[in-house]
């Protein structure tokens, strides 16, 4: 899967990965009531803590693919900063790093729910195998695609939830696609559509979406999303 548009919340955890580089400098320099702007502190700094750097850098890979690994290398490099800060605790009490430690490990929680939450989005997991879209007996929810040049698709939803899904299009793609569309479908003789954003694409099988929630239109996406929870159509029964 290629990511086409990137999520805000990987920017926030990107600067969350600088933020405790610094945090631990920080904590570093009020331990040895050093400056934080001497040399040899810094030189200090990268000879101990080069597997710190190594953790983030794994992070940031795994993040920038959405794998659903990277959580698991955010929780391994945040556990390893917080045990670093609380040993410079425990070699010299000092109430700023103290501070240092509560303020990082709140951030650290809810930086984590809220990626973690970003990671379950449909239109980041396709939820779909080839063999088995093509099974005669499978529950396709069919959809049309409009473009911005205003070209239609036909497609089958293959994963969905409140605010995006992943649409199999059947190689009728272009290697390029992306930005703005207009996801439509039918139920019971209602037409529900929604303006949404390309931020996935497998080659030549599909795209995920994240649409633009607007409250005030009749018969958008959130209202379908409602008729296909109320009637147990959740992505696990699409293929049975």
């Amino acid at each position: 899967m290629r990511i086409v548009s990137h999520h805000s919340v990987l920017y926030n955890m990107v600067s969350y990965c600088f933020l405790s580089i610094i945090t631990i400098y920080v904590a570093m320099a009020f331990s040895k009531e050093t400056s934080s702007f001497s040399v040899y502190l810094f030189y200090e700094f990268i000879q101990s803590y080069s597997t710190i750097f190594l953790l983030f850098v794994v992070f940031i890979i795994f993040a920038v693919r959405y794998s659903k690994y990277s959580i698991y290398f955010y929780s391994i490099a945040s556990f390893v900063t917080a045990f670093i800060l609380l040993a410079y605790i425990y070699e010299n009490f000092n109430k700023a790093i103290l501070f240092i430690i509560f303020f990082y490990c709140v951030l650290a929680y809810f930086l984590g729910q809220g990626w973690k939450q970003v990671l379950s989005f449909s239109c980041y997991n396709p939820n779909m195998l080839k063999n088995e879209l093509d099974d005669p007996i499978s529950i396709k929810i069919k959809v049309k695609v409009t473009l911005k040049d205003e070209m239609i698709h036909e497609g089958v939803l293959t994963n969905w939830d409140e605010i995006s899904c992943f649409v199999h299009l059947g190689g009728k793609i272009e290697e390029k696609l992306y930005g703005q569309l207009k996801i439509q479908t039918e139920y019971n003789g209602k037409v529900f559509e929604n303006e949404g954003k390309i931020v996935s694409r497998v080659a030549n099988q599909g795209i995920g979406v994240i649409f633009n929630i607007d409250e005030e239109k009749r018969f958008n996406w959130q209202d379908f999303y409602k008729i296909m929870d109320e009637a147990s159509l959740t992505p696990q029964y699409l293929i049975l």
